[in-house]
This record gives C-alpha cells, sequence and structure tokens, in this order.
C-alpha cells in the first residue's frame, strides 16, 4: 500500500486545470491517478464512482484530479492528502466559461448561451438559477450549493476559503503566472513533469478590453468575494515563489490534511 499522502489536484473550471490535467497524466501512470469529473467518458468518473472504488485501488492512487470540493478526503481516503489548486482573475474566468459554453455544443448551459434568445454575458453572470457566482470560494470552502444558492455566499464563507489556502492547501497557484507556477509545482514534487503548455484555450473569445463595461461590472459585482479570495491568493503564491526561490519550504504552505 502507499503510505504516501495523495495529492489532490481541485480543479476550478476555466483557471487552466485541463492543462494542469494533462500534465499529471502525462507524469504519473494511470493506475496512479483518478480523474474525477461530473461526465463519466472512459477516461474520467463521476464522483459517486470514484466513491464505489474498491479501498485496495483507492490505497493505491497517488494522485486525484477533477471537478471536487475541499472536502474530499474526508470520506474516501484512508490517508492523509495535500491539496492543490489554481486559481484565476475572476472576471478572466467568468468570461472564459461563459464563452467555453458558447463553443462546446456537450456543454449544459450550451443553449441557454445559444440562439435567438440566447443570454448575454451579462445575463449569464446574473444568472440565478445556477450558483454559478463565488465559484472559487466556493470550491475551496466546499459550500454546498443547495444550501447556499446564487447570490448567497457570505463573508464568513470567503474567510472559510483564505483560510483553507493558508493552512489545509499544500500549494496554490495562479493562472496568470502559469509557468512560474508549474516550475514550483515540479520543484515541490521533485519530478520534471510532461508537456505543460496551455490547453483548452479559446482562440474565439474576445479580449477583456473588448467587452462591455455593463457586463464587466455585473461579473465584478456577483463575484466579488472571489475577487477578494484571489487578491489573497495571488500574495500567498508570492509568499511562496519568493521562499522557495531563495531555498527555503514555503511558510505559506498548508499540512497535510
Amino acid at each position: 500500500m502507499n503510505t504516501e499522502p495523495v495529492v489532490i489536484f481541485l480543479h476550478i473550471p476555466k483557471t487552466a486545470g485541463t492543462t494542469l490535467k494533462k500534465w499529471v497524466t502525462a507524469t504519473y501512470p494511470s493506475r496512479d491517478t483518478v480523474l474525477v469529473y461530473p461526465v463519466s467518458d472512459g477516461i474520467c468518473m463521476t464522483p459517486e464512482q470514484f466513491r464505489a472504488m474498491p479501498q485496495e485501488r483507492i490505497k493505491r492512487l497517488k494522485v486525484i484530479v477533477g471537478h471536487v470540493q475541499y472536502g474530499a478526503h474526508r470520506t474516501v481516503l484512508p490517508r492523509r492528502s495535500r491539496y492543490v489548486t489554481m486559481l484565476r482573475d475572476p472576471v478572466e474566468r467568468v468570461v472564459s466559461e461563459y464563452y467555453h459554453h458558447r463553443r462546446c455544443n456537450d456543454s449544459h448551459l450550451h443553449t441557454l448561451v445559444n440562439g435567438t434568445s440566447a443570454l448575454s454575458l451579462e445575463d449569464y453572470a446574473t444568472l440565478d438559477i445556477l450558483p454559478l457566482d463565488n465559484v472559487m470560494v466556493r470550491y475551496i470552502a466546499g459550500i454546498n450549493a443547495e444550501r447556499t444558492p446564487h447570490g448567497h455566499c457570505s463573508e464568513s464563507d470567503l474567510d472559510l476559503a483564505k483560510y483553507r489556502l493558508q493552512n489545509d492547501f499544500w500549494l496554490t497557484l495562479i493562472t496568470e503566472s502559469f509557468s512560474e507556477g508549474m516550475a514550483l509545482l515540479e520543484n515541490r514534487l521533485d519530478l520534471q513533469g510532461g508537456d505543460s503548455q496551455r490547453c483548452n484555450v479559446n482562440p474565439h473569445r474576445p479580449a477583456l478590453h473588448e467587452i462591455d463595461n455593463h457586463a464587466v461590472n455585473a461579473i465584478r459585482d456577483a463575484n466579488r468575494l472571489d475577487i477578494a479570495l484571489y487578491k489573497f491568493a495571488t500574495q500567498v503564491f508570492e509568499e511562496c515563489r519568493m521562499s522557495e526561490c531563495m531555498g527555503r519550504t514555503c511558510q505559506a504552505s498548508g499540512t497535510d490534511v
């Protein structure tokens, strides 16, 4: 049985996590990894399938990657875990998410953002039938979507997310510093990974300066907690990067959970 802590890559949508997933699959043998996503496609498994995995298989795992919230280690894993995640500028993340749904026919929101009655980006940012606001706080704090609908994330949720990044996450990366973050990750894991060139990038999405100001302001208003968390995470990342550049263990890194 593997006794090393399991590394959990908490993949927040549209934060370059797909590139990180590709890096993991190029670096680790498939027997050592599990990809956990909402839809099973023969490569990825659903959370329900993951929870039903035989314990012998789970005990051998080294890496888990997926759209899973903080807390996945509590009910399934029999040993310690190390959380890693990547955060992105919240406005950029929402814009990228919106145009991802427009481009991908298999997206569960594709029909809502296409056609004659398609939601605009501004409408999407304020859509209250789904908890699309403050997604990064929701993932890091482990917020239950049914109990906390759109518009109901609180300052206490933000505080919890900050606490977890500071104390419970082994490494926090930033999309806008992708190359530096991947170098830090490889150094921390003491290995040389596979191709870490950005992928799943939409070449047809407009740049931020081309987006209507009303839409940008709507995104900011709906994601003010994510904006605060991103600012905090950037500070955590820079402190960690500078510490390890000087040969010291990063003091901002959380412990195993």
